[in-house]
């Protein structure tokens, strides 16, 4: 499926699922830290999603095994619409005052965040990318265990 396409179908499945306003950006780069990455604004609902330049997240026989038995034929499409249309979204209180999302408030954002900072290592925990993470958006963006990309 095309950039544009993903683009449209998660615009689609972004507004079904209440978030109606915001961009839907997916871009593609030659070069990136990870070989996907996502966001949700807290401004104003925009999902962004970056991927690395033709990159198949179905590469080895374990992958693709795995999609055969979920009946997956494209696995960028299934990432994309599962990240972007599903994941991101769960970080806003949808339905509102229905205390579903996570998190669903600045409270436990700040509480989850906390938990997450105790649990490093006394070294990693004033790493800059530990600072000023706003409400809703995690600057590191979403790594979904598919690994780092070894650039």
């Amino acid at each position: 499926m095309t950039i544009q396409k993903l683009r449209q179908k998660l615009h689609e499945q972004k507004n079904k699922v209440g978030l109606v306003g915001g961009t839907v950006e997916v871009e593609e780069f030659d070069k990136t830290e990870n070989y996907v990455s996502a966001s949700i604004s807290p401004q104003n609902w925009g999902i962004k999603i970056s991927l690395k330049k033709a990159w198949n997240p179905l590469q080895d026989n374990r992958q693709k095994a795995y999609a055969r038995s979920k009946k997956i034929e494209d696995g960028l499409e299934t990432l994309v619409m599962h990240v972007g249309g599903l994941h991101e979204p769960a970080h806003w209180e949808l339905p509102v005052d229905s205390e579903r999302g996570c998190p669903y408030n600045v409270y436990w954002h700040d509480k989850i965040l906390e938990a997450v900072k105790k649990g490093l290592p006394q070294n990693k925990q004033s790493k800059p990318e530990m600072q000023g993470i706003q409400w809703g958006f995690f600057r590191s963006g979403l790594i979904l265990g598919l690994g780092r990309n070894k650039m």
